[in-house]
């Protein structure tokens, strides 16, 4: 697709006009979808950033751990008290997240460091508790789920049955159907099941669990039919993303394309989200719009490791 392959070098020749955190998801997810050649290089800029030389790396992972940066969370309101629950959920996710980067992109082993920290046993409990907590799965969704696959690829391997992708489609009969937030925690949800169980697009989907995972797009594509207008166009595009990975016939692509087509930056070749009910209108920066644009690159190509 000609546009995606535009977006793509506009962003690649502005990449350092980015900050790092979104020079780094974006060369990041195309080095893993693609093995973009110039991703793959600029990655080798940021590893300073990501393991700060001089700084012990204990240091670094109990900073990340206790002090997680603050976010902008969406349904806020309904999640609140289960991150009260879980306080050091996002900490955790964040130093799991920073452990992966470095041991899949720069070949560089903190997980002994991680578990010094934490302990073996501490994140084992953690991901049984949120696979046991229904109401907390549903709710924090994209949290709890990025944590659970994050511990089962670092520590485990996918024969322990620590994640139970069946139980985590089942929880859609415990939304809101027509609720705006539910449909949004529940697209979370399953896209990051689907991401999650590719290392974050670095290997391909465990075939025993793909056949879950076509059940959950197929639920995703008539939530997104019946609601078309009123999802956003990250949400969208991450569907076509998880399609691609799973090797399903949407018949959706079309439909979202052509959104794309008309969605058009006028400050430069790049995705903003302003034609739908969902518009993000706050969100139309270049470094703000790096995550859709990054999807659509991405539900644009193959994925490699099909």
């Amino acid at each position: 697709m000609y546009l995606a392959n535009d977006v793509r070098e506009f962003y690649l020749a502005h990449l350092d006009e980015l900050p790092f955190d979104k020079q780094f998801h974006f060369t990041s997810r195309l080095s893993a979808w693609s093995n973009d050649q110039v991703s793959i290089r600029h990655l080798e800029t940021l590893k300073s950033q990501l393991l700060p030389e001089g700084m012990p790396v204990k240091s670094l992972l109990e900073g990340i751990i206790n002090k997680p940066p603050a976010v902008q969370v969406n349904a806020a309101g309904k999640r609140a008290e289960y991150f009260k629950k879980y306080p050091q959920l996002r900490g955790v996710m964040l130093a799991l997240f920073r452990v992966r980067h470095l041991l899949y992109i720069y070949n560089i082993d903190l997980r002994q460091d991680l578990l010094e920290i934490t302990s073996y046993d501490y994140l084992h409990n953690l991901a049984v508790q949120l696979n046991q907590d229904e109401d907390a799965l549903r709710m924090l969704s994209t949290y709890a789920i990025n944590c659970m696959y994050l511990i089962e690829e670092i520590l485990y391997d996918k024969a322990t049955g620590l994640i139970s992708p069946e139980k985590y489609y089942n929880l859609a009969d415990s939304y809101h159907n027509g609720d705006a937030d539910d449909n949004l925690l529940l697209i979370y949800l399953y896209t990051h099941c689907i991401i999650g169980d590719t290392n974050f697009y670095y290997h391909p989907i465990n075939e025993q669990r793909r056949i879950i995972y076509l059940k959950m797009l197929a639920r995703l594509e008539k939530l997104i039919a019946d609601n078309f207008d009123n999802l956003n166009l990250d949400n969208k595009l991450e569907f076509l993303v998880c399609s691609r990975i799973c090797g399903y016939k949407s018949n959706l692509f079309q439909r979202i394309f052509k959104e794309c087509e008309q969605s058009v930056s006028p400050e430069g070749m790049f995705l903003i989200d302003t034609i739908n009910k969902a518009k993000q209108e706050k969100k139309t920066s270049l470094a703000d719009s790096e995550h859709r644009n990054v999807l659509f690159i991405m539900s644009s190509t193959p994925f490699k490791n099909i």
